[in-house]
Formats: C-alpha cells, structure tokens, sequence
C-alpha cells in the first residue's frame, strides 16, 4: 500500500466518523449509477441465438424483463428471477446441447472499468468533501 493511498484511507475512515449519512448518500448515488450501467449492459447488447457476448441472450426479450435490482445500504445485488424466467439457469450455465452464455458475467467485466471510475469519483467526493 502507498503512503498515498493510507492517506485516502484515513480520509475515509474521518469521513465515516464526522458524517455517515453523507457518506451513506454518496455511496447509494454510486450504487444507483453501477446499477444503470449494468441495466444498460443487460438490455441493450443483446446475444443473438447461437452466438456469444454481450447482455442477455434474445430471443422473446423475457428474460431481458426477469431481472431483479436490489439497492440497500452499500450493496447492489442483481440476479434474474426463475419465477418470471425458470430456463434462465439453463441459457446461463449451458447443457448438453446448448453452450453456457453468461451474460450477467459478461456485462459484468464490460461495465468494470466504468464502475471502477464511478467508484474513484465516490472516494474522491467522500474524501474531500467530508475526510478534512
């Protein structure tokens, strides 16, 4: 760890103690844009059948519509809903006679850089508004 980075650190943990729920704000403005990246990622690079890449495989757009977002305080969880999408396992891990498309994986690692960026901006915010 850089002497740098310890001091951003430190700034964190000040920010934390002085203000949490401005932290607590900031942190859930991050999560809202991680969240629209993902979504995006999800709905608008769609694989066609038998290819590979991209959101989520089309062919109805049903399991486009079977996503669940849950925001709570610093965590963002995504997942599909198998009451609104029960083969979604199956065109995710693949069987026998079809090959895995893992498309929440794959949006995942294309979103990353940004979600990196958005979480720097959060730092930075939280650090310089709050860590003084």
């Amino acid at each position: 760890m850089t002497a740098n980075s310890r001091l951003e650190y430190k700034a964190l943990e000040r920010a934390i103690r002085r203000n949490p729920g401005a932290v607590r704000d900031q942190a859930q403005k991050f999560l809202v844009r991680a969240k629209a990246l993902m979504q995006r990622g999800i709905n608008q690079t769609t694989w066609d059948v038998g290819n590979s890449g991209g959101g989520v495989p089309k062919l109805s757009h049903n399991l486009k519509r079977a996503h669940d977002y849950t925001i709570r305080p610093f965590s963002l969880l995504i997942k599909v809903n198998e009451k609104k999408a029960d083969y979604a396992k199956y065109v995710h891990y693949g069987t026998r006679h079809m090959k895995a498309r893992p498309w929440l994986k794959s949006v995942k690692n294309s979103s990353m850089p940004q979600i990196k960026i958005l979480e720097k901006q959060l730092l930075k915010e939280v650090v310089k508004d709050f860590g003084k």
